[in-house]
């Protein structure tokens, strides 16, 4: 069985309230796996509780909740121990291949969000058209979270 964590679980694992846990369900920038039933808890999966850390993360590094949670949908998918979420203000790829397409507005670049490998760090933060970026150390997120569900 996956073990679960309950909101009390969840705020002491991503050092929030659980008052700013519900506000931000209720305002869309969270959407937990599991749905909300009338009369019972809800149960967060794990995988909730790391995407809610990475939001919680960028939020406190200064990006807006609206702007952080368009980049942490992505983090559902991670599984490694080395996963950083990268989220750059720069060029954005907009097509591939011959349609190869890049929008960049000095005056108001793109944000775009996306799971690395700590050695591939270094080449984002060089690159002359990554303009600003956060990064949040996911495996740091998952560890914090697998010590509080008991599962570390």
């Amino acid at each position: 069985m996956t073990p679960t964590l309950n909101i009390q679980q969840l705020a002491e694992a991503t050092d929030l309230s659980r008052t700013q846990i519900d506000q931000w369900i209720s305002r869309g920038h969270f959407k937990p796996k599991n749905p909300a039933e009338i009369g019972k808890a809800r149960a967060f999966t794990i995988e909730d509780a790391v995407v809610l850390g990475a939001l919680a993360e960028l939020v406190r590094i200064g990006l807006t909740p609206t702007v952080a949670s368009m980049h942490v949908h992505s983090v559902y998918a991670v599984i490694d121990d080395d996963a950083l979420l990268v989220v750059s203000q720069g060029p954005d790829e907009l097509a591939s291949g011959d349609r190869r397409a890049l929008y960049y507005d000095p005056a108001h670049p793109a944000t775009h969000g996306r799971i690395v490998r700590a050695r591939d760090l270094a080449g984002i933060a060089t690159d002359p058209k990554v303009r600003s970026m956060a990064v949040v150390n996911l495996s740091d997120v998952e560890k914090r979270v697998l010590k509080v569900a008991g599962a570390s």
